[in-house]
């Protein structure tokens, strides 16, 4: 963290009269009055990720998710409505760390003998088999590079059928494995991941909203992943998905 924080240490924050001529420049495509615009916002970019610490994604993935939004609100904004910059863009620095932490979070990953399940089955498919349900929706899974929570799997060439199939699925399995949890540690696995929502809370909003400290929200966050790595060791994942 400290040396993220360095690295932008000498970029001082614009006065509003230099955020109104750097826009104007950036308008005209001028990619160096951007640059600057970004590096003199980044420490509010460290202070939003530093707030969504997760185990799934590090402080520097989730620095880099908040730089890309703030990079891309800059095109958005307009100065003459008299908001300042970064009260703007702070909301897209939010929504591009929490998409990456809905997107890219690795909470549960396939087990290998489903891997293998899924390669026979798919063998046979080529001597004029059919993949079965469940098969085919280990597919989908496995056409991503992990099993986020917080999403609904679909093939975009699936039926309605097809999608609702997985989607029953994939919910009930969903429930099955936070249905395991105790229930704070089920509420804030769901919370932080943004389960049933399309916003994840940061540790600092979710511990408000339980009256705890941002540590022990980062306990609990931390018990739910040891819990479902261990279903997942036990063999319970591969029950569940097999």
């Amino acid at each position: 963290m400290k040396r993220i924080k360095e690295k932008f240490k000498s970029d001082r924050l614009l006065t509003r009269e230099e955020e109104e001529i750097l826009f104007h420049l950036a308008k005209k495509g001028n990619h160096a009055a951007k640059e600057k615009i970004l590096r003199s916002n980044m420490r509010f970019v460290i202070q939003v990720a530093h707030n969504y610490s997760n185990q799934t994604l590090s402080l520097e993935e989730l620095i880099n998710e908040g730089a890309i939004g703030l990079w891309n609100s800059i095109d958005y904004y307009d100065p003459s409505r008299g908001v300042r910059f970064i009260t703007y863009a702070v909301w897209w620095i939010k929504a591009s760390i929490t998409r990456a932490i809905s997107e890219k979070g690795n909470l549960i990953r396939i087990p290998l003998n489903q891997q293998l399940l899924l390669k026979k089955a798919k063998k046979e498919c080529r001597c004029g088999a059919e993949l079965n349900p469940e098969m085919k929706l280990l597919d989908t899974v496995m056409s991503r590079p992990s099993f986020p929570l917080d999403e609904i799997i679909r093939d975009t060439r699936s039926t309605p059928v097809d999608q609702g199939m997985e989607q029953e699925l994939k919910s009930k399995f969903l429930n099955k494995i936070l249905n395991k949890l105790p229930l704070k540690e089920q509420m804030v696995t769901k919370d932080l991941n943004g389960i049933g929502s399309d916003y994840a809370r940061s540790v600092r909003e979710e511990s408000k909203i339980l009256k705890v400290s941002r540590e022990r929200i980062r306990q609990l966050r931390d018990q739910a992943l040891t819990r479902i790595r261990n279903m997942n060791h036990d063999g319970y994942l591969t029950a569940e998905l097999g």
